[in-house]
């Protein structure tokens, strides 16, 4: 059995939830809510939170010496901002690596399950219509159709940020130096 017959298999399987419009907008809800359950699965498997605020904190202290350096011209102040800067790069080269490890893992798993999810929906034809909108646009009659891309897009963001507060995944800003840390190394973020 060769790859497309599985595909072909697990097109099939999902085929079935993709009518009518009610049961597809909460197949793909639930996909969203698996496929961040997944994406968070993967950043606890890959990254390291900690060696990433502690990259972010070496971070914020080299700028803050590279100001005071400026200012100041004193020379042990550019011999440490040299060894924070090497310890940076250090730093900055494995979270790096990590991180970027776990996007193509994340871009091949989210391509996988759209390329599915596409499938099906086109397979039974109902890929114009996937939920509606409870408020009419006046192009339209009745409920505004949503389109499946824009659905799954809609159910991704709008779960996404929740699930990672909830499973304690930082995201964005909130890797930053935390305003205790700024008080202990004079840095920020």
């Amino acid at each position: 059995m060769g790859w497309f017959d599985w595909f072909d298999w697990l097109v099939a399987l999902v085929a079935p939830f993709t009518e009518p419009v009610q049961e597809a907008a909460v197949f793909i809800f639930i996909v969203g809510i698996l496929f961040n359950l997944s994406s968070i699965g993967l950043n606890k498997l890959f990254i390291d939170f900690e060696e990433q605020r502690e990259y972010n904190r070496v971070q914020a202290e080299v700028r803050r010496l590279e100001k005071e350096v400026r200012i100041t011209g004193d020379k042990k102040l550019k011999a440490k901002l040299r060894k924070r800067e090497a310890a940076m790069k250090t730093l900055g080269w494995k979270t790096g690596k990590r991180s970027i490890v776990m996007t193509v893992v994340s871009m091949l798993l989210f391509g996988f399950i759209f390329t599915l999810l596409n499938s099906a929906f086109v397979k039974t034809n109902s890929i114009d219509v996937v939920a509606l909108l409870p408020i009419s646009i006046p192009s339209f009659r009745g409920h505004t159709p949503i389109p499946f891309f824009l659905w799954y897009l809609i159910c991704a963001f709008a779960i996404g940020r929740p699930m990672n507060k909830i499973f304690g995944v930082p995201t964005g800003i909130g890797m930053g130096v935390s305003p205790t840390e700024e008080k202990k190394t004079g840095a920020t973020a």
